[in-house]
């Protein structure tokens, strides 16, 4: 009896012992271990229909990916817009012919929201820009966000991601202001320096603002 329970023992051990190790290597027979998500970045699940080509940005980041068959060029810049009430990872993006010189007809940014779960997501997105003679510009480009999965939202609920276009004209007004605040997805958020300085830099490369 006492024999048998020692065996009995010893191959419990041995096999909690392969199913821990299958687990921890995802192979067959145990559950995959999923990479962690790097900080700053966002899953793939949750970047919905509208995210570009890059998704996850880093603040400060820039890309550039060829799209569609490989004639266009995207441009983009990430940036995480953060205050006390969230965060926006908010992307500047556009897409131009490989061998043209014009600018872009649009600039598209995405906004992914990371925020109080309770708190009402309205769908909109405003900048207001203050030149360096002090004069304030506010841009309301609300009625051209669309929003993924569609609105209205409460308490608790809200959209996975948003998309707005702006005009050149108002990209170029944001991303050569002395100051610029936005109010995203009812957060308010104020862009640091160097984001403005990586704002004007990425319209300077995309064609939209001269050097």
């Amino acid at each position: 009896m006492t024999r048998h329970f020692r065996t009995h023992a010893v191959a419990t051990i041995l096999a909690i012992f392969v199913i821990a190790s299958l687990a921890a290597s995802g192979l067959p027979g145990g559950p995959a271990q999923r990479p962690a998500t790097p900080p700053g970045s966002v899953p793939p699940e949750k970047a919905g229909p509208f995210a570009p080509s890059v998704i996850g940005w880093k603040d400060l980041e820039t890309w550039t990916r060829d799209v569609g068959v490989g004639t266009d060029n995207e441009l983009g810049l990430g940036l995480q817009l953060s205050s006390p009430e969230g965060t926006v990872a908010t992307s500047f993006a556009v897409t131009r012919p490989k061998r043209s010189t014009a600018p872009p007809k649009e600039v598209t940014v995405t906004l992914i929201p990371a925020f109080e779960p309770n708190r009402v997501r309205w769908s909109g997105a405003t900048f207001n820009a203050t030149d360096k003679d002090k004069r304030r510009t506010a841009i309301n480009a609300s009625s051209r966000l669309t929003t993924y999965p569609p609105g209205p939202f409460g308490p608790g609920d809200g959209p996975v991601n948003a998309k707005v276009t702006l005009t050149p004209a108002e990209f170029a007004r944001i991303a050569t202001a002395d100051a610029l605040t936005g109010t995203l997805l009812n957060i308010t958020v104020h862009f640091r320096r160097d984001q403005l300085d990586a704002l004007r830099a990425f319209g300077e490369r995309a064609g939209l603002i001269r050097r």
